[in-house]
């Protein structure tokens, strides 16, 4: 059923350790200038019982893209970036996806097989997770000679390109839509049984060894440890939620068979299954997959419920490329998202408790992300964008979230040539257009114009990894005064600054977060975070520590504070 939003607000904010400044200097915090601004005054009630004890991983997304291809000269450095955010960050998602064909499909035209393109991936990804990090294998493309009607005939006569870095879009022509659109009209496999077979032998080709193909050919693999693996994404094949169910659990049953120790993770809904637009600023949500899903008498007992589910979550709303006056509406649009993700945490708790919660797509993408001659975006644009992903984080975590991932290690701008005479308008449409190389590059967490070296994002991810990793940790009461914080409400909740009390391995720690585009100063009341450390970044090098007095604090524009405070 359809339910209305209510806008709930919480009286807990985000908190870590660390201060990810992602302004691009950090200021003494006691100047006189700063002592004539007003003053927002918080405290955390260290003293009462924890909100919520949670794991709360922070993790990431790495999507294939052309960045990360063996001739790449930035491959390494990402490899490299997605090796030093340490053993902690796990589990970690890989999504091999259909706009790079070759790398997204082992079985492009019946009987013919080929892992060429994929193993360097895999192998790249598998290096430098090393041995202690899970990976979470999302190769969940339908090869489109299996859709049933004209696609699965398109599919079977196309020539795909042999670049394997030029981008297939109309791939599912047809199928999705994507996004916030309407879920397109049911697009399913002309034969399940086949759907399934084809998965499990991607598995059994990098789990147990290899397999035998119809033609009775052996194809030798490998015999990786991939613990996770999750079918289908967003439903882009148009399923109800009936049909995804009973398209997940003979896949499930089929890998089971070749992989019994394979752990699953479902759904994948994007946000055009729960989210609809009700106004520029809001969300209506809609529960039936969760409802239906999570419902252990809507599977077949020899195809378990999935381990884990998963969804995404990509704000989206009121933003404006090249205008950092809107990023500020980053904000609420996480307050709107979290009325759905609590809703769907008490579908979960009352029809499968024991399966987990991972959103493994968390992130912003803005207007404009792969459409030609778009204009460039603005650097503040990555600071802005790791404070809402940090407040995303905190808010998320309150509510006891098992994984919390960012989306995406990397992306880019994609380079389109128009084969018509009216140019690429719609770089969707490949008779049009014909674009290569990655895509949707605000979600990116690696500049891919500057040789690979990390965004903000990733350091605000490091940083959290380093602060809270897989641990175990105490989320407790933070209160915000409700005079000179920029329209704090009773609850505690702040329209410009969110302040987190977390206890972990014993220790307090505090997470700021800076709301606004501006510089603002805020007091501590608790006697015991009167002084002390805090670590910072300032958006393009790794963590730095900084120290704070007098039990104030200079936030800088969109910055982002961890304090350390002793124990508890």
């Amino acid at each position: 059923p359809k339910k209305k939003k209510k806008m709930e607000t919480n009286n807990i904010h985000g908190a870590i350790l660390v201060v990810l400044l992602c302004a691009l200097s950090l200021a003494d915090s006691t100047t006189n200038e700063e002592q004539d601004q007003a003053i927002c005054k918080v405290s955390v009630h260290w003293e009462k019982k924890p909100l919520i004890t949670t794991n709360s991983t922070p993790s990431l997304q790495v999507v294939v893209m052309p960045t990360m291809f063996p001739n790449s000269p930035v491959r390494e450095a990402q490899l490299n970036a997605l090796r030093n955010l340490g053993d902690e960050c796990s589990p970690v998602f890989w999504q091999s996806w259909y706009a790079y064909p070759r790398t997204g499909v082992a079985e492009l035209k019946p009987g013919v097989w080929d892992f060429s393109h994929i193993t360097p991936l895999l192998q790249g990804m598998l290096n430098a997770l090393g041995e202690k990090r899970e990976l979470c294998l999302q190769f969940g493309t339908i090869p489109q000679w299996m859709i049933n009607g004209t696609q699965g005939q398109k599919g079977l006569h196309r020539n795909y390109p042999e670049n394997i870095e030029e981008i297939v879009w109309d791939e599912r022509e047809g199928c999705t839509n994507g996004g916030l659109g309407p879920i397109p009209e049911p697009c399913p496999p002309s034969n399940l049984t086949q759907v399934a077979e084809y998965f499990a032998r991607f598995v059994a080709y990098y789990t147990k060894g290899g397999f035998t193909d119809d033609n009775g050919v052996f194809h030798k693999g490998y015999n990786y440890s991939i613990p996770w693996f999750e079918f289908g994404n967003e439903m882009e094949y148009g399923q109800t939620a009936k049909q995804f169910t009973i398209q997940h659990d003979a896949v499930a049953k089929a890998v089971k068979d070749v992989q019994q120790n394979m752990k699953f993770l479902g759904l994948g809904a994007g946000q055009n299954v729960y989210l609809s637009k009700e106004s520029p600023t809001s969300f209506t949500y809609n529960l039936s997959y969760f409802e239906y899903f999570l419902d252990h008498n809507n599977h077949n007992i020899a195809s378990p419920l999935a381990d884990a589910i998963d969804y995404h979550f990509y704000a989206t709303l009121e933003l404006q490329r090249s205008n950092p006056d809107t990023y500020t509406n980053l904000f609420p649009a996480v307050d709107d998202f979290l009325d759905a993700a609590k809703a769907i945490k008490r579908v979960r708790d009352e029809l499968s408790p024991k399966t987990k919660i991972f959103l493994k797509e968390l992130g912003v993408i803005l207007p404009g992300d792969n459409a030609p001659g778009e204009t460039p975006i603005p650097d503040v644009y990555w600071n802005a964008a790791s404070a809402y992903w940090a407040y995303l984080y905190a808010r998320l975590a309150v509510i006891g979230t098992d994984v919390i991932s960012m989306s995406q290690l990397a992306g880019g701008i994609p380079n389109c040539t128009a084969n018509v005479a009216n140019g690429c308008e719609d770089y969707h449409n490949t008779t049009s257009c014909t674009c290569v190389g990655s895509n949707y590059a605000s979600v990116s967490m690696l500049r891919w114009d500057k040789g690979g070296i990390p965004t903000t994002r990733y350091w605000l991810l490091k940083m959290l990894v380093s602060e809270f990793g897989n641990r175990e940790k105490k989320i407790y009461e933070t209160v915000s005064s409700t005079v000179n914080c920029h329209g704090a409400d009773t609850n505690g909740i702040s329209a410009s600054v969110m302040v987190q009390g977390i206890e972990v391995d014993g220790l307090k720690k505090i997470l700021v977060v800076n709301k606004l585009n501006a510089e603002q100063k805020i007091m501590f009341e608790d006697s015991d975070a009167q002084s002390g450390i805090f670590v910072f970044v300032d958006g393009s090098n790794a963590a730095k520590e900084g120290t704070f007095s007098n039990g104030s604090l200079l936030l800088k524009a969109w910055g982002i504070y961890v304090l350390h405070l002793g124990k508890n």
